[in-house]
This record gives C-alpha cells, structure tokens and sequence, in this order.
C-alpha cells in the first residue's frame, strides 16, 4: 500500500478484499498524510464471519 501511496500516480481508491487488509490500508493511508475519503477512498468486501 506504501508503494501505490508514493508512485508517481497514486490511487484515488482501492478495494480490499476484507476487513483486516482495509484496515490496513487505513492506517497505511493515514500515516503517510492523507485522508479518508477525501484523498483516497477504502472499499472493502464484508467478512464472512459467524
């Protein structure tokens, strides 16, 4: 998530394919400065819990 965060054309959204790797992916994006939704928006699949 780092490296797409720093490419030379960032993302302005990505898919995660559950909670744990959006959550991830928050934080990366949040650490490096920007903001959610504004700057990049975070999707994700649900969970397929009990």
């Amino acid at each position: 998530m780092a490296r797409l965060l720093d490419a030379p054309s960032p993302p302005d959204a990505v898919f995660c394919f559950n909670d744990l790797l959006a959550l991830g992916a928050l934080r990366t994006v949040l650490a490096s400065g920007q903001r959610v939704p504004e700057d990049v928006v975070v999707g994700r699949r649900g969970d397929q819990g009990p």
